[in-house]
């Protein structure tokens, strides 16, 4: 199979996984097993695919990345729409102003909570928050201990490592 059509392949199972959220249903997972059968064939073809999914990957973390800073500055440029409105209508002593087809109103709130001294706070009002987690280290160190424990298991789990074959 020449590498343009491993591509191709690689590029349809790519497709599929971002449709499928990760998940390859059973007519995907023929595909996958159609794209294996031959795997000493393939190993450089794997390597591609896991190549080009890493590059998708870093390409939509840096999306991911941009979208959030654009996010943020678009909230913090209607938060501060609203509070320039606010100043605008307490300024003026405007409680309502209308428009064709909206309606603002400004009314009193409960107020926002502002602690000016949190040791005399933290001494007069204490709230306890208490924290129990599990102690996977300690689990893990008395099962390779050979402690007998009915709460966990150690599964036998493999990785993939990827290295440069050396040319004769």
């Amino acid at each position: 199979m020449r590498l343009i059509e491993i591509l191709g392949q690689l590029a349809e199972i790519e497709s599929l996984l971002i449709e499928n959220k990760g998940e390859l249903t059973p007519e995907d997972d023929t595909k996958l097993k159609l794209f294996t059968e031959s795997l000493v064939e393939k190993v450089d073809g794997y390597k591609h695919f896991f190549d080009r999914i890493d590059l998708s990957i870093n390409y939509w973390k840096a999306k991911e990345h941009e979208a959030k800073q654009i996010r943020a500055a678009l909230e913090t440029g209607v938060d501060n729409a609203k509070e320039h409105l606010k100043a605008t209508m307490l300024q003026r002593e405007i409680t309502t102003l209308e428009g064709d087809e909206y309606i603002f109103k400004i009314s009193p709130t409960k107020g926002k909570l502002v602690i000016t001294d949190e040791e005399q706070a933290l001494a007069a009002y204490p709230k306890e928050k208490i924290t129990i987690t599990i102690d996977n280290e300690k689990i893990r160190q008395d099962l390779e201990a050979n402690i007998d424990m009915k709460c966990a298991v150690i599964e036998q789990t493999w990785s993939l490592r990827t290295t440069v074959k050396r040319k004769k």
